[in-house]
């Protein structure tokens, strides 16, 4: 596995070829952005200069008896697996996110069932 590098983009834009460059050195590249509609954009604007990018966003947690949506829980794991087999370049998520516990790699590979 590769070095990790960790952006933080609190402006506006993020510059694209800093992203590629650490790529190309052989880094995984983490990007913490302040809201998340900035991680949207960015990763719309990285998967559009061709880079496997995806949003790891925060975990909605109810606060009443109500039956919510696992939609967030799915998309969420989803990533985690992608990271977990390499199919990812670039992660966007919030501090929030980032600072949220999550599965361990272990227990998530043990849990998942692929169907072909």
């Amino acid at each position: 596995m590769g070095k990790n590098a960790l952006l933080i983009a609190g402006g506006r834009t993020l510059d694209t070829y800093t992203a590629k460059e650490l790529l190309r050195l052989g880094h995984n590249v983490d990007i913490i952005c302040p809201e998340e509609k900035d991680c949207v954009r960015i990763c719309s604007l990285l998967e559009h200069h061709g880079l496997r990018a995806a949003f790891y966003m925060a975990r909605d947690l109810p606060f009443y008896n109500i039956t919510a949506s696992h939609e967030y829980e799915h998309e969420r794991l989803s990533v985690l697996w992608r990271l977990l087999e390499g199919e990812l370049d670039i992660v966007l998520t919030t501090p929030d996110a980032a600072l949220g516990l999550t599965v361990s790699r272990e227990r998530l590979r043990a849990a998942t069932t692929v169907l072909d």
